[in-house]
């Protein structure tokens, strides 16, 4: 049964939200392309002492099919506070193309800056920030590459076990699909989804 994604989040953000606590912790995902390691994502998360929490993000990825080879860079920084969002920046090689994006509040709302344009976008987005449950409130989300907006809903596929580990899989559909597993205390354990006709996997270390 479908959810709307306010009320699917719900099931889980009452149990737990977390946001990582330890001063410059590190978290690595591996990178798969049908089984094939293909490159990592790390995730450095760092609170000050006013609660300030940023998260800053490195994934790189190279890909050979046939002859030819993609090559994808992408590095990213997030500010939260209280739980909440504040603003993010991004820069990406996307076999390539360069993307420069940015993410701020401007009153409610969001100012986003991609490339040299501008436009505002409605205050309940979220960009695909996959580490943290909060993304499951949001029934929009931007993608943090280029921007591109997507209406999504969620369901609770139920529990799903990531390599010996507690987790429950939840699934995003509309304009972008993902398959995501969360533990308990709502820490991201495993993606997937396919692109380009390959199964593309990411997972805790």
């Amino acid at each position: 049964m479908m959810l709307h994604t306010r009320l699917a989040a719900g099931l889980m953000l009452a149990a737990a939200v977390t946001f990582p606590a330890a001063a410059a912790e590190t978290v690595t995902f591996d990178i798969y392309k049908d089984g094939d390691s293909i490159g990592q994502e790390v995730y450095t998360f760092d609170q000050g002492p006013d609660g300030q929490l940023t998260v800053d993000v490195a994934a790189r990825t190279d890909v050979q099919v046939l002859f030819l080879k993609f090559h994808y860079d992408h590095q990213r920084t997030e500010v939260w506070q209280g739980g909440e969002l504040k603003s993010m920046t991004a820069q990406t090689d996307d076999d390539g193309t360069p993307h420069q994006m940015a993410l701020a509040r401007e009153g409610e709302a969001w100012r986003v800056q991609v490339d040299g344009g501008q436009r505002t976008e409605q205050p309940g987005a979220l960009p695909l920030t996959l580490w943290t449950p909060k993304v499951l409130e949001a029934s929009r989300v931007l993608s943090v590459i280029d921007g591109e907006p997507w209406d999504v809903t969620v369901e609770k596929v139920g529990p799903d076990p990531v390599r010996g580990r507690d987790a429950v899989r939840w699934r995003m559909t509309g304009g972008v699909t993902r398959d995501l597993w969360y533990s308990p205390q709502g820490d991201l354990l495993q993606i997937g989804f396919e692109r380009q006709g390959y199964d593309i996997t990411y997972v805790r270390r």
